[in-house]
């Protein structure tokens, strides 16, 4: 045991009265700090939520009976989201952004081509001219889709709708 040698064998050397062996203590290794936290930009949170409300509010559907006359089911929703419109209009605007709206108006096949290229245009635009009587800023784009003459069409309430999709926009910086 080399050990043992070392312990007998110090007495023979001049100055050293006692060998002594300690275990080193284990070496510290100091944890790896993680890297900090990029700081969060509270404009950018605000931006991902104002899109998450852009999403759910976007693709929104309003029925017509005929004409421009609304069901009653989407005339009594229609103001609701009107007033949450603005809201999310008024919320973008703080954060330097605007509301883009597109509304498309649609037939089914009562009225034939000629009737329905009036009443699907007629659709968006009562939706449009009902957002800017409300107050809306943003920029508000009608179009409208009005099956061929001779497509396969047939007799569906449900295609006498208009359709409501929204974008945010960046506002330009001011000069």
């Amino acid at each position: 045991d080399w050990r043992a040698d070392v312990e007998s064998g110090h007495r023979s050397i001049p100055g050293i009265d006692a060998v002594e062996f300690r275990t080193p203590p284990p070496a510290t290794v100091e944890p790896e700090s993680a890297p900090p936290e990029p700081a969060v930009d509270p404009r950018a949170a605000l931006l991902r939520e104002l899109d998450e409300r852009i999403e759910s509010m976007s693709q929104r559907v309003f029925y017509f009976s005929g004409g421009t006359t609304l069901r009653d089911d989407s005339s009594a929703a229609l103001p609701g989201y009107l007033d949450d419109l603005l809201a999310l209009e008024t919320d973008l605007a703080d954060l330097g952004q605007q509301l883009s709206v597109t509304i498309t108006g649609f037939v089914d096949a009562v009225g034939g081509n000629e009737i329905n290229s009036v009443v699907a245009p007629q659709r968006a635009a009562r939706i449009a001219g009902m957002l800017r009587e409300r107050g809306l800023q943003g920029n508000v784009q009608t179009q409208s889709r009005v099956p061929a003459d001779g497509d396969d069409l047939t007799v569906d309430p449900s295609l006498r709708r208009v359709l409501i999709e929204l974008q945010r926009v960046a506002l330009p910086a001011p000069q």
